[in-house]
């Protein structure tokens, strides 16, 4: 349990960050997303993580985003495309029901 480590930001090259179903609360480090653009497969399922998600589309790596069983406000952001088009690149999306 804890919060997600800013730490995580100094790591440039994460391809898979898996780290749902930890307690983790708190948001998600908002440089996270401007640093590491490598990330293919983010998974924060099932913490209590709040706050509002930023627009992902710099991540062009992502293929699953698995944010399920959190309490995250706002609406959903932009997401990447698939080479320009207007179609989400994901595998998986695990959204909240």
């Amino acid at each position: 349990n804890g919060t997600i480590p800013s730490s995580l930001v100094n790591m440039e090259n994460i391809v898979h960050l898996m780290i749902g179903a930890n307690q983790l609360t708190g948001t998600i480090p908002s440089d996270l997303w401007k640093l590491n653009r490598t990330i293919a497969f983010f998974d924060v399922d099932n913490n209590n993580l709040g706050g509002t998600l930023p627009e992902l589309t710099s991540l062009q790596h992502l293929n699953c985003l698995a944010i399920g069983g959190n309490m995250f406000s706002g609406q959903l952001p932009m997401l990447p495309k698939c080479a320009g088009k207007n179609i989400p690149i994901f595998q998986f999306l695990l959204l909240p029901f």
